[in-house]
């Protein structure tokens, strides 16, 4: 049954009258931490300034500024709203930095886990893995 429930959502891009409508996937990671272990974004309502450019991207892509990157689509430095928030020059580099053995890395752990689920995972998920894999080697 969950095998048919994944793969329905898979098959949806082929099935859909018009594949640009559907629900798009972001990643945000809120609780990434600097070298010296300090959170990098400083999170509560600011976390607003980060979903209107999700929206924004989600509603116009050609409109939205984003730069593409080897895991997908990330703001450029001046596409948020950082007005009253204090966020360095520098920090903000590092917030939009992908780091490709990082998300090499983090490939390996999600093909782990999916390895140990023990149920039957529907091929693209697995061709979308490999993607990331290659995308970051």
């Amino acid at each position: 049954y969950q095998r048919r429930v994944r793969g329905h959502w898979l098959s949806m891009e082929q099935r859909a009258p018009d594949a640009a409508k559907l629900p798009k996937i972001f990643h945000v990671n809120w609780f990434r931490k600097s070298a010296e272990g300090k959170f990098l974004w400083p999170g509560f309502g600011d976390n607003a300034r980060v979903l209107e450019w999700i929206i924004k991207r989600a509603t116009a892509p050609a409109d939205a500024d984003a730069v593409d990157t080897p895991i997908g689509y990330v703001p450029r430095p001046d596409a948020l709203d950082l007005s009253n928030v204090d966020v360095a020059p520098e920090t903000m580099t590092e917030l939009l930095t992908v780091n490709k053995s990082d998300w090499n890395a983090e490939a390996d752990k999600y093909d782990a886990f999916l390895n140990e689920l023990g149920v039957t995972i529907p091929d693209g998920i697995w061709a979308e893995l490999q993607t990331l894999k290659n995308n970051t080697k």
